[in-house]
């Protein structure tokens, strides 16, 4: 994935959000995740797809019961989510006319840091 796929504008800091809430929480109150580094190991159900309201955000769909546990404990103190359901995935691009379906999604192992808390931006 990448120029070859027809992406242009890669988002410099790629990134799976876990929770991005208006309503404001208790950031101690979440604690942290169990571990400063997730490795989602290669293969495994993947797939790229446009995503947001218009679909403005080309991202690379992954799984990880991980994420989805932090998600939801997140969300059990009191954080916001403005969709129906959490799919983890990372941004790839946002904006742009690419054909989704002829990007080969990537496959290789991803490796996550550790969790960065901001103040959500509406930007």
């Amino acid at each position: 994935m990448g120029e070859r796929a027809g992406f242009t504008d890669v988002v410099p800091d790629l990134h799976v959000t876990i929770a991005h809430s208006r309503q404001p929480i208790d950031w101690l109150a979440v604690g942290t995740s169990w571990a400063d580094r997730l490795e989602i190991g290669a293969g495994g159900p993947r797939q790229v797809d446009a995503l947001g309201q218009n679909g403005e955000y080309k991202a690379l769909l992954i799984t990880a019961p991980e994420l989805v546990w932090r998600h939801r404990e997140i969300i059990e103190n009191g954080a916001s989510w403005d969709w129906p359901e959490y799919q983890p995935h990372i941004s790839i691009q946002i904006g742009g006319d690419i054909d989704l379906s002829q990007v080969e999604p990537y496959q290789g192992k991803i490796i996550l840091g550790p969790e960065i808390f901001e103040q959500l931006r509406e930007d």
